[in-house]
């Protein structure tokens, strides 16, 4: 329950990590927050769900950085996290195993610069000057990201950087001509769910770089995160007022923040805003002349990134290929504009994520197989548990062949599994609260300019997966630089310093 007061200094909307984040990185420097979220319970999709005595993690699987001194622990540290989680680290020799549809070529994705370079040299031994050229650009960017160099300043980066650079799959083919490797490189696209055609190289860099130096999750997978925000929340006597969904930001003369009502009839004042749902939703809160015609078309035309089927399984025992990695399932002869997350995903040849949890005796299996909204439009109108009955049978055909899918390239894992259910991308338009339902917000495309922090309403600031990048790292590392755009960057980078260093 919140405070009494009805004046805050900042109000944040949006529980998720970015908005988790913020309101701790602000309680720091001594701002009375609030949180507001429309959903029950703070950071609903990190959390995950359980289901037959299993948890299912849903919005965090793993994240790279999280060893002791690099850029994600660092920031996991600062805002006093790190004491309440349980790293468990994935096996380092290959934290990602990629399995070839011809079922003769494997990979496994080594932890460290030299063992990555070294395990990719022996399988493509003609390769080695490409193989080092591509590791070495994508850390020299993944280590500059903002807050992770310690000692760039701030002003010196560039987010404009990707709107110049050119695509992932152009970097790729002016690298190598060999195509199984070009493929075997775009693969991690899954991670932010933009194609290899489409996503700028610079900003798949950022978001893979760190995964390059450890892989890590934690005990109890999402949740466990979930749970440590909300006792650092208590802790720091941060309300969190779930179950809120915003209707207005409230302006003085259309130009500065002074509140937010919520649909309830509720209003929090405060002189600022720091919004992390999806950018679109400001032309639904805010007076029509408060943006600019242009702003206005931007924000409700952002792309998104893709969309997927999730494939949810509880089977009787984990099988060795899963236990401490996760699995890529992939056509590496395909064509090049498919490489790594499809422009249009398929379940009998596509590319198929695993990714394995475990509770009560069961494991529990995430299949992931990414997908175009365009397959669900005849069904596009209809709501959950009011679904059609052409719905429900192309639902069953795609759980069936994905479930074929399995028990053709794992065996040991398909026919263990006892209980099924698909999700689709209708299912995630729901969960999600998107309109397309995609898994990590707005994409980030080649010539697209991202969107800035601080708005030309004063007060106004923006935060979430479409400033920077998506995931744990990239949606915490946003929130640092919102944060360090309302309160100064310097002032907060000392600080950071001073949390890693004590100096």
């Amino acid at each position: 329950m919140a405070q009494q007061s009805d004046a805050w200094d900042v109000a944040i909307v949006g529980a998720g990590i970015s908005g988790l984040s913020c309101a701790l990185i602000l309680r720091h420097f001594g701002y009375r927050v609030v949180v507001v979220e429309a959903q029950k319970r703070p950071a609903p999709v990190i959390a995950g769900f359980k289901r037959w005595g299993v948890h299912f993690d849903t919005g965090f699987h793993y994240a790279g950085g999280l060893a002791a001194g690099e850029g994600l622990h660092r920031l996991l540290v600062f805002l006093g996290l790190d004491r309440l989680l349980d790293y468990r680290f994935l096996d380092p020799s290959g934290f990602d195993r990629v399995l070839g549809m011809d079922g003769a070529f494997a990979f496994d994705f080594p932890c460290g610069p030299d063992n990555l370079i070294a395990a990719l040299t022996e399988a493509f031994p003609h390769e080695k000057i490409a193989i080092r050229q591509f590791v070495q650009d994508v850390l020299h960017i993944s280590d500059h990201l903002p807050y992770l160099n310690l000692e760039q300043p701030i002003d010196h980066i560039s987010l404009f950087e990707q709107a110049h650079d050119g695509s992932l799959l152009d970097y790729l083919q002016r690298l190598t001509a060999n195509r199984r490797l070009r493929h075997l490189l775009s693969l991690h696209t899954v991670l932010h769910g933009i194609a290899a055609a489409q996503v700028p190289f610079h900003f798949h860099a950022c978001v893979v770089g760190a995964y390059f130096r450890s892989a890590a999750t934690f005990s109890g997978g999402g949740a466990a995160l979930a749970r440590a925000f909300e006792q650092r929340l208590a802790q720091q006597d941060i309300p969190v007022l779930t179950g809120s969904e915003v209707k207005k930001i409230q302006l003085s003369g259309q130009r500065e923040v002074s509140g937010l009502e919520l649909a309830d009839g509720r209003v929090i004042r405060c002189a600022a805003v720091v919004h992390t749902a999806a950018p679109a939703k400001l032309v639904e809160w805010l007076p029509e002349p408060a943006l600019r015609p242009v702003y206005r078309r931007r924000l409700l035309t952002l792309p998104d990134s893709s969309t997927a089927n999730l494939l949810f399984a509880r089977c009787t025992a984990l099988p060795d290929s899963l236990r401490g990695r996760n699995l890529y399932l992939a056509d590496l002869d395909a064509d090049d504009t498919q490489a790594g997350f499809p422009l249009h995903g398929g379940v009998a040849d596509g590319l198929v994520y695993v990714s394995a949890g475990a509770g009560d005796g069961h494991a529990g299996v995430v299949a992931i197989v990414p997908s175009s909204p365009e397959a669900f439009m005849p069904w596009h109108g209809s709501h959950a548990g009011q679904r059609p009955q052409t719905y429900l049978r192309y639902k069953e055909s795609l759980e069936t062949a994905l479930l074929q899918r399995l028990q053709q390239q794992l065996p040991a894992l398909a026919s263990g599994i006892d209980r099924h259910a698909l999700a689709t991308p209708l299912t995630l338009r729901d969960y999600l609260d998107s309109p397309n339902g995609a898994l990590y917000g707005g994409g980030h495309r080649v010539g697209q300019y991202p969107l800035q922090v601080a708005t030309r309403i004063k007060g106004l600031y923006l935060s979430g997966q479409a400033i920077l990048a998506p995931g744990l790292m990239g949606t915490m590392v946003g929130a640092f630089y919102s944060c360090g755009a309302f309160i100064g960057h310097e002032r907060l980078l000392q600080e950071l310093r001073w949390s890693s260093t004590g100096i």
